[in-house]
């Protein structure tokens, strides 16, 4: 959703990946807000999210308890 939206109000859409642009954003904002942000976590979360989709499995992400969680299937819902 972070890319999504990103990529909406991100006028630069050059060559560079999403996560990099991405990346670079909250870096710039958090510069210029001169906030503490911690997103170091998102990372993590979105590699075990592109193993599975380029894995052949699509993926519905969802928070329960605090905690991220994955529903994983193949293009035959199983």
């Amino acid at each position: 959703m972070c890319y999504q939206i990103y990529d909406f109000l991100d006028d630069d859409t050059g060559k560079k990946k999403k996560f990099n642009r991405l990346d670079d954003g909250f870096k710039r904002y958090a510069e210029e807000m001169k906030a503490d942000l911690n997103y170091a976590w998102y990372k993590e979360i979105n590699e075990v999210r592109n193993r599975i989709i380029h894995g052949g499995y699509s993926i519905k992400t969802f928070s329960e308890d605090g905690r991220f969680l994955f529903q994983a299937y193949d293009l035959n819902l199983n």
